[in-house]
């Protein structure tokens, strides 16, 4: 079972209180399991695991995959998830690296969070990469959102313009990977 760190609840949970309230958080809390719900109520650890299913039950309980706005917020989830890493504990690799240099340390930043599953990238010519991740559980679309919203703005972030990333393959549409194309300028 896929499992996300710490860091990825509570960066959905300050993307709710400063995009929608703290009244939606409440709101969040009516919508999912109980056990989510406990869970909510807390102390998230950053160097801990959750299962992954509860970060999905947070995302639908924010905005239903089926809503038109849904991949907009999904992927400005894993956007605000860029600006955080930004900030935090990479902020000091962000200083001093390139985009190309960044998106390389893909598969490091996914081991970070994510309890399995393997991140590879091809693609060391020019402003573009081949991201895959094999075997990781990815289970539902607004992880694969959050994720590419997170690419893109690490990109923007490291001094690439106008990031591009085509989902070519998804566990979710039956493959046996997640493919991504990403370019920039």
């Amino acid at each position: 079972m896929l499992k996300a760190k710490g860091p990825l609840f509570k960066g959905t949970l300050k993307y709710v209180k400063e995009r929608f309230g703290e009244g939606k958080i409440e709101e969040i809390k009516r919508k999912v399991p109980e056990e989510v719900k406990n869970f909510l109520d807390k102390t998230i650890l950053d160097s801990s695991f959750y299962p992954a299913s509860w970060l999905v039950a947070i995302n639908e309980a924010i905005i239903s995959p089926k809503d038109p706005e849904a991949v907009k917020i999904y992927k400005e989830i894993g956007r605000f998830s860029g600006d955080s890493a930004y900030h935090g504990i990479y902020k000091l690799l962000f200083m001093v690296s390139s985009t190309k240099f960044m998106v390389s340390r893909a598969p490091q930043v996914w081991k970070t969070y994510y309890s399995q599953g393997t991140l590879k990238m091809e693609g060391k010519e020019g402003n573009n990469a081949q991201i895959f991740i094999f075997n990781s559980g990815i289970d539902h679309i607004s992880l694969c959102l959050r994720i590419e919203g997170f690419m893109e703005r690490i990109i923007e972030l490291t001094g690439g313009k106008n990031p591009k990333c085509n989902h070519l393959k998804c566990f979710n549409k039956g493959f046996d990977v997640e493919e991504w194309l990403i370019s920039w300028e």
